[in-house]
């Protein structure tokens, strides 16, 4: 017997279809239910990959007396938060307002109308971990529900009320350079200077905070803020939290060191760090980085890659009912693959420990050392070590491929997508590959074509349901046009092809009908024509993923470079003269915001080449791939032949006049509506750029 989630697309919510409790889906139907009933909502919102939310439903979801309970006095909401974003951001709103934590499961209860009164994540089918029990939640909210439902209406106006002066985003003045420099301090101050990142246990990658440590040493030239970004890469590339047979990043790790990994992977932490190797390696080869983020790519071409070459969600962190099953290994497992003689190379490489380092004396992979040194350990020369550790590598994915693989959630969402497109896109330019870019390429045209409602407008999400068929469903949020219209803007850069610039602009323009707010003169996460929540939902705090207004008003400062004016510039000035408040609240926390703050005050950078009329196209390709190798991140650029007209959107003005010194490749480098002098030499444009730079540093 199934409830009524067994008709959704999602996977997450599919999994919950045999529950006994009595599930709604979210709409209008549960809260009518609760009107009519006059009981309060309990919204429960996870993931298909979340392993403590399998958890929570094995142990109290799937229990028929715990789930009598929650159908006699609640109803009963399931959310997946990854076709619900919005929903999954006021709540957990609230929960962070009540308990100063977040997390998933997250279990909320509502009035009717949708005000939160309490809040909390994972509750254990027994206290413990100093955690009431479900039960005792469950019977709590129901006394507290009939026995003082004033305090409870009270309560939960107070709550909302909170959260609203949290997502207004109203302030009196926009962040300023200052804040630039505030925000490293406070990064630094928590820096993990032995395993890189930030703070101790658990450990998440923070990609947002290491690309502004990043563009700080860009900016001022002090290696310090910049070094330890790169540390971080490294030991993350080393270390448990990459899947050294697989490839791909899991989502965190549970210790301070990146050892043992909470198992799942995200297609968004994968495209965010590829999008910052890509920045790490423009200026410096690191090998270990670019191994890890070739490692991401076959990840994706092997287990993550639809038909229609867009990306698939996430994997599970579970396996046979037990978490991290699927990756860990023991000295005996080994040795079985590998043979007893090369069984000790393969633990010494792989780190396997006679007692390991996680469950049941099991071992994560990870590389402690180098292949060299640990080839100097058996008398092996770098060569033949390098070949040999190919090899084990090779034997143990096969070997792990015969296990019972965690399950990939095989929805496609367009946010992340966009994020994956800007990783391959970017990283693929820098390292000169056109399989990459093509890569890129294809995503982005899967999700433009495809992912659209009956309507024409863009969809979250495409996913294949329970009949077999592929379609798209939720309408798109301000993340899905904002991460899109960057990946666009990437591939434009990287391409030259203005089908990709027309993309971006239509991506861009679709944003603003829909997502800008006239009166509070910024940007909601939510469309205005869509379903309104109980709370506006408009900060620009960093979450797991960029800020989505962030992430829009960087496009529209990168498009303001390249077309006829579209007051996009106009328009970034307002609305960051709104969110003031929360950086000099948060600098640190508003890292994707700061990025829009610095561009706008450094003045992004357009690199126009102009080459001889009769140049190639092969010399048109040369020239842009040794450009890409310069230009920073947000920074745009156009390659064309002298005297040849651009194809609209681009603006006319940016090859007016420019000519080719005594018949060269020639080179103006543009920022604020003014450009340098003509140059001929990559030296002469790496100089203006350092330059321009430190005008402006701190």
């Amino acid at each position: 017997m199934t409830n009524r989630l067994a008709n959704e697309t999602s996977l997450y919510l599919r999994q919950h279809a045999g529950n006994p409790v009595d599930w709604f889906p979210w709409g209008e139907e549960a809260f009518e239910r609760a009107r009519a009933e006059g009981k309060p909502l309990l919204i429960s919102i996870g993931y298909s990959s979340c392993h403590w939310c399998h958890v929570m439903e094995h142990e109290s979801f799937e229990d028929p007396a715990l789930a009598e309970i929650q159908n006699r006095h609640f109803v009963s909401v399931k959310v997946d938060r990854e076709e619900r974003p919005d929903v999954d951001r006021v709540y957990m709103s609230a929960c962070q307002l009540l308990t100063q934590q977040g997390g998933w499961p997250l279990n909320v209860f509502l009035m009717p109308n949708g005000q939160p009164f309490f809040a909390g994540t994972y509750f254990p089918p027994d206290p413990r971990y100093g955690r009431p029990s479900w039960r005792q939640v469950l019977e709590g909210i129901h006394r507290a529900w009939t026995e003082k439902r004033e305090e409870v209406v009270t309560s939960a106006a107070e709550i909302t009320a909170a959260i609203t002066r949290e997502e207004r985003g109203a302030s009196a003045a926009a962040p300023n350079p200052g804040d630039l420099k505030r925000a490293v301090i406070q990064l630094m101050a928590r820096a993990d200077r032995e395993n890189g990142g930030f703070g101790g246990a658990p450990k998440f990658p923070n990609v947002m905070s290491l690309e502004l440590l990043l563009r700080s040493t860009d900016r001022t030239g002090d290696p310090m803020a910049g070094s330890h970004a790169v540390m971080t890469a490294k030991r993350m590339a080393a270390g448990g939290i990459y899947d050294q047979l697989g490839g791909g990043f899991h989502r965190y790790t549970v210790d301070g060191g990146w050892e043992v990994p909470h198992f799942e992977k995200m297609l968004y932490d994968n495209g965010l760090l590829l999008r910052l190797f890509a920045e790490m390696l423009r200026t410096d080869p690191l090998p270990e980085l670019e191994v890890a983020a070739r490692g991401v790519v076959r990840w994706l071409d092997r287990e993550m890659m639809a038909e229609d070459g867009s990306f698939f969600a996430a994997q599970d962190a579970d396996s046979e009912g037990e978490e991290g099953k699927f990756f860990v290994w023991r000295p005996e497992e080994v040795a079985a693959v590998v043979g007893a003689a090369d069984a000790p190379f393969a633990c010494r490489l792989l780190d396997v420990r006679d007692h390991g380092n996680f469950e049941h004396g099991q071992s994560v992979l990870a590389r402690r050392e180098s292949v060299a040194a640990v080839g100097a350990r058996f008398g092996l020369t770098p060569e033949v070590a390098e070949a040999k550790a190919s090899q084990v590598v090779e034997q143990l994915l096969e070997a792990r491929s015969k296990r019972i693989a965690p399950v990939t959630d095989t929805k496609r969402i367009a946010a992340w997508n966009g994020l994956m497109v800007q990783g391959l896109a970017r990283l693929g330019g820098v390292l000169g590959d056109v399989e990459m870019v093509a890569r890129a390429e294809r995503a982005m045209a899967a999700v433009l074509t495809g992912f659209r409602l009956a309507d024409g407008r863009l969809s979250r999400i495409r996913q294949q349901a329970e009949d077999g068929s592929d379609r798209a469903h939720t309408g798109a949020f301000l993340d899905d046009h904002a991460e899109l219209c960057n990946g666009a803007l990437d591939l434009f850069v990287v391409t030259g092809r203005e089908e990709h610039l027309r993309s971006a602009l239509t991506l861009a323009e679709s944003a603003i009908a829909r997502f800008y707010e006239e009166e509070a003169g910024t940007f909601g996460l939510a469309p205005t024509d869509g379903e309104r929540l109980v709370v506006a939902l408009r900060s620009a705090l960093d979450e797991a993923t960029p800020n989505a207004i962030a992430s829009t008003l960087r496009g529209l400062q990168r498009l303001a470079q390249l077309v006829d004016d579209g007051g996009f510039e106009e328009l970034v000035v307002r609305a960051l003269s709104q969110h003031g408040a929360e950086v000099a609240m948060s600098a640190s926390g508003c890292s994707s915001l700061l990025r829009v703050v610095e561009n706008g005050w450094l003045g992004l950078t357009t690199l126009v080449a102009v080459l001889p009329a009769a140049a190639s196209s092969e010399e048109l390709a040369e020239v842009r791939a040794a450009a890409l190798g310069l230009i920073g991140a947000d920074d745009l650029l156009v390659v064309c032949r002298e005297g040849e007209a651009l194809g609209a959107p681009l603006a006319a003005s940016l090859v007016a006049a420019r000519t080719c010194l005594d018949g060269r490749a020639t080179y103006y480098l543009c920022r604020g509506g003014s450009c340098s002098l003509p140059v001929t030499s990559w030296l002469q444009v790496a100089e203006l750029r350092r330059e321009r730079a430190l005008e402006v540093g701190e």
